[in-house]
């Protein structure tokens, strides 16, 4: 930084400088024009005072002078009578210049004075711009700057990156005090040592643990330098320490040591492959990645390299130019997926990723794993389900028919004039069309469940008290005696009562089936203000806990007791998406000691007339 003045901050132009002299020159005038007639004792006393301050604000040496010599002449020469007439009068030579040489010599002192003072504001305000400018560099620039003086290093300057780093109050404390945490991890016997000997420190990746406000402990990483402070004569009186947080440098580095060490690992293991490449040529590659490409893994890459774009079949040539413009890029890709040609002539496919080294040359690693297994399974999976679709439809449907013949046939038997024993066959022969019916309605919800589509729900005002209560009278049919039904609260609401009343008779179904033959069923309906709940509950053996986040799949089955029987394993599954369709739940609860409870929670659409409740049955 220059010591000189910049040009805007000279003194006063000379024209100014007149034109100031000229402005007191006629005040002093005008003020003894009306001084009384007993200022002839005083004669000028005017000049004496505004001539000097004409002199400070001009800042002009000429000016000065001429405004003494002015002063001296007019102030020997001229002076008022008490009758007001003007009178010249003669003074000694002496006198008027002794007068100007101390008028001179006190106005030239003001102008110097003047000068210096402009000086010293001018030098202040160039320190001032260059220290506001050295804090806001370091308000921004992601580095920690501190100072400390005296013996216990008191920090008195402490810039804002530090205070960020440290997270606590440092200006006027020593250091010790402020990290007392610190203790023992080097950081005060470097600060120390540089104090007491005068050597600059540098130290890299300092580790440091400890307790932020309000915070757990961290640990943090620094790169910081350390140097002495010294005063005119040459002493050390502090330390300037200039720090900067590598920590997640640092971290960033670990893991890619480690994410190395894995992929060494996995190389190693024999199940990454890996491949050097430049341009469309495998110059490198690991023995896992030979064996994937059908090659003797112990031959190493043959001279010039092996042409991937020959090794790709053409339906993955254009997926492949995606991913070179991705490399061009960002220099990496993102996981893919595609097939390799091996040296036999068989296709595999490999889950690969890709990165861009060196861009001259547009070389780079490749690391690839043979999924062919994976893809394997899945292509059986989707043949099975896709069979298991068209033979679900197909059963479904064609079954649809005859059950409805056979259903017809059998009303039109119970119709007819029959014995007991042929009565009691038709009414089994209708049961077990009915079995069939709701079999074959199973099976085509879960086609259409498969398939991603809804339940279709038609809504309509209903009462939750009476669907349970139809539900259990046709359940109890085939075993009769065992419900208990209670309810209480407003059961009215709007849903599909066809959908609840299979739900429903999936449930009570499910705990007749597993439950001790004979033992009570309890079934409750709590009515609310938001929704309705329907808890059935059955003793026997407790659900597993590890079991009963599977309960709501398809084909799950268990240990049946119960009478009714026959099932697939679908009513659970179709209960609860009836639930979700109506935008509800079922929840189950099961223990040895309290047994096992389905709780049916469905949201009212709207509301009707209050239900004293439910009357027993069975």
């Amino acid at each position: 930084m220059t010591e000189a003045l910049p040009a805007g901050n000279r003194p006063a132009s000379r024209a100014s400088s007149w034109l100031a002299a000229a402005l007191g020159i006629g005040l002093a005038a005008a003020f003894n024009a009306l001084v009384p007639a007993v200022a002839s004792v005083t004669p000028y006393m005017a000049f004496h005072l505004v001539l000097p301050v004409v002199a400070w604000f001009s800042r002009s040496l000429t000016v000065a002078w001429v405004a003494v010599l002015v002063a001296a002449l007019t102030g020997n020469l001229i002076s008022i009578s008490p009758s007001g007439r003007l009178t010249l009068t003669s003074g000694a030579v002496g006198a008027g210049l002794a007068f100007m040489l101390i008028q001179g010599a006190f106005t030239l002192s003001l102008v110097l004075l003047r000068r210096r003072i402009k000086d010293r504001d001018l030098l202040l305000n160039q320190l001032q711009t260059e220290r506001d400018r050295l804090l806001s560099l370091f308000a921004h620039a992601p580095i920690a700057v501190v100072t400390q003086r005296g013996p216990d290093l008191v920090y008195d300057f402490v810039s804002p990156g530090a205070q960020r780093l440290a997270q606590r109050p440092m200006l006027g404390r020593p250091m010790r005090e402020v990290f007392v945490d610190l203790e023992g991890q080097g950081l005060h016997d470097r600060v120390e040592r540089v104090y007491r000997t005068g050597e600059p420190l540098v130290v890299t990746e300092q580790r440091l643990r400890y307790r932020r406000e309000g915070a757990r402990e961290e640990e943090s990483y620094v790169d910081a330098t350390y140097s002495p402070l010294r005063d005119e004569r040459g002493r050390v009186e502090g330390v300037l320490s200039c720090a900067v947080d590598v920590t997640a440098r640092v971290q960033a580095r670990r893991q890619l040591e480690r994410t190395e060490q894995q992929l060494r690992r996995l190389s190693d293991a024999g199940l990454l492959g890996i491949a050097e490449w430049r341009g469309d040529r495998i110059v490198g590659g690991n023995p896992r990645l030979l064996e994937m490409l059908g090659l003797p893994p112990d031959a190493g890459v043959p001279e010039g390299g092996l042409d991937w774009k020959a090794m790709t079949p053409p339906e993955f040539a254009e997926a492949d130019a995606r991913r070179i413009a991705e490399l061009e890029a960002t220099e990496r890709t993102s996981p893919f997926e595609k097939q390799l040609i091996r040296a036999d002539g068989r296709r595999i496919w490999i889950l690969g990723g890709s990165a861009l080294v060196d861009r001259e040359t547009f070389s780079g690693v490749s690391f690839v794993l043979d999924i062919s297994a994976q893809k394997d399974a899945e292509r059986a999976l989707q043949e099975a389900h896709q069979f298991e679709q068209r033979l679900l439809g197909i059963v479904s449907h064609d079954l649809r028919n005859p059950l409805a013949s056979i259903r017809l046939g059998v009303d039109l038997l119970a119709r007819s004039m029959l014995s007991e024993q042929q009565l009691r066959t038709v009414t089994r022969m209708a049961r077990s069309a009915d079995r069939m019916h709701q079999l074959v309605a199973g099976l085509l919800d879960l086609t259409r469940l498969r398939a991603g589509q809804q339940l279709p729900i038609t809504w309509e005002p209903s009462n939750m008290h009476l669907l349970v209560e139809g539900a259990v009278e046709e359940v109890s049919a085939a075993d009769p005696g065992r419900f208990t039904v209670s309810g209480h609260g407003d059961g009215t609401g709007e849903w599909d009562t066809v959908r609840v009343g299979q739900a429903l008779g999936n449930l009570l179904g499910n705990a007749l089936q597993h439950s001790p033959p004979g033992s009570p069923v309890r079934v409750e309906v709590e009515g609310g203000t938001e929704q309705v709940r329907v808890s059935i509950n059955n003793g026997g053996e407790p659900i597993p806990p590890e079991q009963q986040d599977g309960l709501f799949e398809p084909f799950r089955r268990g240990v049946r007791h119960g009478a009714l029987d026959g099932s697939v394993g679908l009513g659970l599954y179709i209960a609860w998406h009836v639930a979700r369709a109506h935008g509800g739940t079922i929840e189950v609860r099961s223990s040895a000691q309290a047994g096992t409870t389905f709780r049916l929670i469905l949201p009212k659409r709207a509301s009707s007339r209050p239900s004293s409740g439910l009357r027993g049955v069975g």
